[in-house]
Protein backbone atom coordinates (compact mmCIF):
# COMPACT_ATOMS: atom_id res chain seq x y z
CA UNK A 1 0.00 0.00 0.00
CA UNK A 2 1.05 3.54 -0.86
CA UNK A 3 1.29 6.79 1.34
CA UNK A 4 -1.78 9.14 0.28
CA UNK A 5 -3.54 12.49 1.58
CA UNK A 6 -7.18 12.85 1.02
CA UNK A 7 -9.81 15.78 1.33
CA UNK A 8 -13.41 15.98 0.46
CA UNK A 9 -11.65 18.37 -2.34
CA UNK A 10 -9.42 16.06 -3.60
CA UNK A 11 -6.14 13.71 -2.91
CA UNK A 12 -3.24 13.28 -4.07
CA UNK A 13 -1.53 9.32 -4.01
CA UNK A 14 2.05 8.62 -3.73
CA UNK A 15 4.29 6.06 -5.44
CA UNK A 16 6.49 5.43 -2.73
CA UNK A 17 5.90 5.48 0.93
CA UNK A 18 8.32 8.33 2.61
CA UNK A 19 10.89 8.25 4.51
CA UNK A 20 10.02 9.87 8.24
CA UNK A 21 12.29 12.24 9.68
CA UNK A 22 12.07 13.95 13.39
CA UNK A 23 8.68 13.97 14.82
CA UNK A 24 6.45 12.88 18.16
CA UNK A 25 6.33 14.27 21.60
CA UNK A 26 8.58 16.30 23.31
CA UNK A 27 8.31 15.67 26.92
CA UNK A 28 9.42 19.12 29.28
CA UNK A 29 11.10 18.53 32.90
CA UNK A 30 9.56 20.26 35.91
CA UNK A 31 11.37 23.95 36.05
CA UNK A 32 10.09 25.60 38.86
CA UNK A 33 7.77 25.10 42.19
CA UNK A 34 4.63 26.45 43.49
CA UNK A 35 4.69 28.16 47.07
CA UNK A 36 2.76 24.85 47.71
CA UNK A 37 5.63 23.02 46.39
CA UNK A 38 4.18 21.81 43.47
CA UNK A 39 6.56 21.37 40.74
CA UNK A 40 5.76 22.39 37.27
CA UNK A 41 6.59 23.01 33.77
CA UNK A 42 6.90 26.50 31.73
CA UNK A 43 5.74 24.84 28.99
CA UNK A 44 2.95 22.15 28.57
CA UNK A 45 3.88 18.52 29.52
CA UNK A 46 3.74 17.68 26.17
CA UNK A 47 4.29 19.71 22.92
CA UNK A 48 3.90 18.50 19.71
CA UNK A 49 6.59 18.47 17.28
CA UNK A 50 6.23 18.91 13.09
CA UNK A 51 6.26 15.07 11.58
CA UNK A 52 8.55 15.67 8.76
CA UNK A 53 8.12 13.74 5.67
CA UNK A 54 10.75 13.03 2.97
CA UNK A 55 10.97 11.63 -0.37
CA UNK A 56 14.07 10.94 -2.67
CA UNK A 57 13.61 10.91 -6.26
CA UNK A 58 9.68 11.97 -6.59
CA UNK A 59 8.91 12.24 -9.67
CA UNK A 60 8.38 16.01 -10.81
CA UNK A 61 4.61 15.06 -11.58
CA UNK A 62 3.98 13.76 -8.03
CA UNK A 63 5.31 16.64 -6.35
CA UNK A 64 3.27 19.27 -8.87
CA UNK A 65 0.41 16.95 -7.20
CA UNK A 66 1.66 17.45 -3.74
CA UNK A 67 2.12 21.44 -4.58
CA UNK A 68 -1.79 21.53 -6.47
CA UNK A 69 -3.02 19.57 -3.05
CA UNK A 70 -1.14 22.17 -0.61
CA UNK A 71 -2.14 25.06 -2.46
CA UNK A 72 -5.57 24.67 -3.86
CA UNK A 73 -7.44 21.77 -2.11
CA UNK A 74 -5.91 22.48 1.63
CA UNK A 75 -5.72 25.89 1.23
CA UNK A 76 -1.89 25.50 2.62
CA UNK A 77 -1.99 24.98 6.73
CA UNK A 78 -5.50 25.79 6.52
CA UNK A 79 -7.29 22.58 6.41
CA UNK A 80 -7.33 19.20 8.00
CA UNK A 81 -6.88 16.15 5.85
CA UNK A 82 -6.42 12.87 5.96
CA UNK A 83 -2.89 11.45 6.16
CA UNK A 84 -2.86 7.53 5.01
CA UNK A 85 0.45 5.80 5.91
CA UNK A 86 1.93 2.83 4.19
CA UNK A 87 0.98 0.44 6.39
CA UNK A 88 -2.18 1.68 6.34
CA UNK A 89 -2.52 3.60 9.57
CA UNK A 90 -4.71 7.10 9.29
CA UNK A 91 -4.08 10.21 10.96
CA UNK A 92 -5.59 13.61 10.72
CA UNK A 93 -3.16 16.62 10.17
CA UNK A 94 -2.78 19.57 8.85
CA UNK A 95 -0.28 21.09 6.97
CA UNK A 96 2.88 22.67 9.57
CA UNK A 97 5.22 24.53 7.07
CA UNK A 98 3.86 27.03 4.53
CA UNK A 99 5.64 25.25 1.65
CA UNK A 100 6.94 22.02 0.32
CA UNK A 101 10.77 21.94 0.15
CA UNK A 102 11.80 20.67 -3.16
CA UNK A 103 15.40 19.90 -5.16
CA UNK A 104 15.81 18.80 -8.21
CA UNK A 105 18.47 15.75 -7.79
CA UNK A 106 17.88 14.18 -11.24
CA UNK A 107 16.26 14.34 -14.22
CA UNK A 108 12.53 14.33 -13.61
CA UNK A 109 13.21 13.37 -10.16
CA UNK A 110 13.26 15.79 -7.05
CA UNK A 111 13.98 15.42 -3.31
CA UNK A 112 10.70 17.11 -1.43
CA UNK A 113 10.34 17.33 2.23
CA UNK A 114 7.16 18.68 4.26
CA UNK A 115 5.98 18.73 7.38
CA UNK A 116 3.00 17.79 9.03
CA UNK A 117 1.17 18.10 12.12
CA UNK A 118 -1.79 16.02 13.54
CA UNK A 119 -4.75 17.51 15.04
Amino acid sequence: MSARFDHAGGSVVFSRAPLYGQGGLEVHQAQAESAGGDRFAADPAFAEKPLTLNWSGMSIDEAEALENFMRNVVDGMAEDFIYTAADGSEYIVCFAAPGIDRSEIARGREQVTIQLMQV
